[in-house]
């Protein structure tokens, strides 16, 4: 389906009708997604904490250097 979101205005162009419910529709989406991050963001501390990593001696450098950090 073709919509015309943009229209000439002279020199410049302007939204038409369609492009102004569109970016009425983006922003809603755009603060939704601002939500869903800053909730995963705080889910994802929230599960933060210490943990207990055993093994044999020569095997632990290892592990641990490939372990990631948390800044």
């Amino acid at each position: 389906m073709d919509v015309d979101l943009l229209e000439r205005h002279g020199r410049r162009v302007r939204l038409t009708p369609a492009g102004q419910r569109l970016v009425a529709h983006v922003r809603k989406l755009n603060a939704q997604w601002e939500t869903a991050l800053s909730d995963t963001t705080a889910a994802a501390k929230q599960l933060c904490g210490p943990i207990t990593v055993g093994g044999f001696p020569t095997s632990i450098p290892s592990v641990l250097s490939s372990w990631p950090r948390s800044g």
